[in-house]
């Protein structure tokens, strides 16, 4: 999986040596959770109410978005604004574009 620095002048292992020993165990079970393919999927406990498109294309979107956002070396938590976005987008496009045929 592809890693992106929070910094834009470190690579991911430069930033993650300048962090407390608290934070880098936390990334690296994220990072491990990413290797082995088993982070945890939003999907697993979305509270959903919603009635625009079907239940199963609304878990896709949030768990594609969770993906792209999980590529931050610190994973979704330092992305959430980020996530909410696409989310968001990615609901009102593919809805947009089931309405129209």
């Amino acid at each position: 999986m592809r890693e992106i620095s929070p910094a834009e002048n470190a690579t991911c292992e430069e930033y993650l040596a300048l962090m407390p020993d608290t934070l880098r165990h936390a990334i690296t079970l994220i990072r491990k959770e990413k290797n082995e393919h088993i982070r945890p999927a939003p999907s697993a406990c979305l509270i959903d109410k919603s009635n625009i498109l079907k239940p199963e294309i609304r878990r896709h979107i949030v768990d594609q978005a969770a993906i792209l956002v999980d590529e931050n070396l610190c994973g979704r938590s330092e992305m959430c604004q980020q996530y909410a976005v696409l989310v968001s987008r990615a609901l009102n496009f593919v809805s947009s574009a089931e309405s129209m045929g």
